[in-house]
């Protein structure tokens, strides 16, 4: 499966004579034997100067969210799996190993036989030339294209642009979602449970909001992470349930389940969860998302806004130890936060499995 859209890293947000350090991330890749990865790049200028440097990088270390801070900073990608024009030689060549491609050229790289990760492509070049100023002597550009993942691993890449030709955000018919905004986190505005185990909960028609049929089979979760006071893991479960039913445990059928690690870095993100499940048919069927922490580990609040959304947020305390503001009872089935917290919607966003290859969520 390939990404077939242009990307490029280049020199033009450094001043002259600094480091340029640019990075371009996949979405987590979870290994198989025989997994590799190509890709097509180029950069734009010959002999006489200004070379270019790519490398590609390898993490396999948690979710893999860290490439460091300081311009000669890895982060969490230590295992590089190739570098074109280490030296920056300025010259041409084809191999990229004493100079750059300047027609686009092939380069395969071989990925782990097993475990999660991610790559990366690191543009880094030394000394950048800043030609107004006279200043530096390195680099231009170096574009990355048809990037594609290869063997038995679950693609994550998508096959549709990112963006239109406006830089306006296309939507991914795969990805299901009652929020109006899916990446912003608002602080302090989501309920928890410290002394029983806490669910968070969204119900999605399929058939009636998302206009599907048939088996609806999803791979990925992401969910908001407001604040994990340690390093725990959450349930990500999903569930099937019968139209026009009510949201109570019991007429709910666990049709995928996963065990996310999460950790006290994490505040204020937007976690992925590759959790696997099939509803049996979108007209007759509703997906529920449960996110779930245990009691007493350690304080965890799923992230939310205030954003606009198209359905109910849900909380329940299945250990039946708390409850909601004016609650008579604890809520330990399902319960709409919307009447106690009327500015809390929970941030979560679904994605479908590509119909077409099994393809996982898409490059975000």
């Amino acid at each position: 499966m390939a990404a077939n859209h242009l990307s490029a890293g280049g020199v033009a947000a450094n001043g002259g004579g600094e480091t340029a350090s640019t990075w371009l991330v996949t979405p987590e890749i979870e290994f198989q034997p025989g997994n590799t990865l190509s890709f097509y790049t180029r950069s734009i200028w010959s002999t006489g100067g200004w070379p270019d440097r790519l490398y590609v990088r390898l993490c396999t270390d948690a979710d893999c969210g860290d490439v460091g801070d300081q311009p000669d900073d890895v982060g969490g990608f230590t295992t590089t799996l190739l570098a074109i024009n280490p030296n920056l030689v300025a010259d041409i060549d084809p191999t990229g190993q004493a100079g750059y491609p300047i027609d686009w050229t092939p380069f395969t790289v071989t990925l782990p036989d097993s475990g999660r990760g991610r790559v990366a492509f690191h543009y880094h070049v030394t000394d950048v030339e800043d030609f107004f100023a006279g200043v530096g002597h390195n680099g231009t550009l170096a574009a990355v294209d048809t990037v594609a993942l290869r063997g038995n691993a679950r693609c994550p890449f998508r096959p549709e642009a990112v963006f239109d030709d406006d830089f306006e955000r296309v939507v991914d018919p795969r990805v299901i979602t009652q929020n109006a905004d899916v990446e912003t986190i608002v602080g302090d505005i989501t309920p928890s449970c410290f002394q029983a185990p806490t669910s968070w909960l969204r119900r999605f028609d399929l058939a009636g909001q998302h206009g599907l049929s048939g088996q609806v089979t999803i791979d990925a979760v992401d969910f908001g992470i407001d604040v994990s006071r340690s390093n725990q893991r959450v349930s990500v479960r999903l569930y099937s349930i019968a139209r026009g039913a009510d949201l109570l445990w019991q007429n709910m059928t666990v049709i995928g389940s996963a065990l996310v690690p999460v950790g006290v870095d994490d505040d204020g993100i937007v976690k992925r969860a590759a959790v696997t499940g099939t509803v049996p048919d979108a007209a007759a069927q509703d997906l529920v998302v449960e996110v779930n922490v245990e009691p007493y580990g350690s304080e965890f609040f799923l992230g939310a806004n205030t954003a606009p959304q198209t359905g109910p947020s849900y909380i329940a305390f299945p250990g039946g130890l708390c409850g909601l503001p004016g609650a008579v009872e604890p809520n330990v089935e399902p319960t709409d936060i919307g009447p106690h917290y009327p500015d809390t919607h929970l941030l979560m966003v679904v994605h479908r499995a590509d119909t077409a290859d099994g393809a996982a969520a898409p490059l975000q």
